[in-house]
């Protein structure tokens, strides 16, 4: 018989026959539903809670289907069902840009930032410079010698 079912290779339908009735029907595919315009539409699983991502896992959806993948600044250790995610440490990697005499990285929101060391101020082209505290109104007592 002769159905409007969009079944071509990218098709989101399927014709199914009722057989009560004698007639075919279109029915949405699995991972789909029908929308305000009678097509089918893609139902994203990690809107509606319908993935297995563990709690250590984002959901993300793919074309097909979704993925578990680890937030950023973090990376997945294990496999399976004990696979989780840990804060990748840039600062003890040595996976940083920071300066290693005038600046110490410190992990913030997935990734790092960089400071600078005490002693030093950062100017506005982003480079670290020595305070020199003698050049200050009496760092020191009137009989010591001032040493930056």
């Amino acid at each position: 018989g002769q159905h409007s079912c969009n079944v071509g290779l990218h098709g989101n339908e399927q014709c199914v026959m009722n057989v009560k009735l004698l007639s075919a029907e279109c029915r949405c595919r699995d991972g789909y539903r029908r929308g305000m315009t009678n097509h089918c539409i893609r139902v994203d699983p990690c809107l509606t809670g319908q993935h297995n991502c563990s709690a250590d896992f984002e959901c993300v959806m793919t074309p097909s289907s979704f993925d578990c993948k680890c937030r950023r600044g973090y990376e997945a250790v294990g496999e399976g069902a004990s696979a989780r995610c840990v804060k990748i440490d840039f600062c003890l990697l040595g996976t940083h840009n920071c300066s290693d005499t005038t600046e110490q990285c410190h992990l913030h929101d997935g990734s790092f930032v960089c400071h600078c060391v005490q002693g030093h101020t950062r100017l506005e082209t982003g480079r670290c410079v020595d305070i020199n505290e003698c050049g200050m109104t009496a760092p020191c007592h009137v009989d010591a010698d001032c040493t930056n």
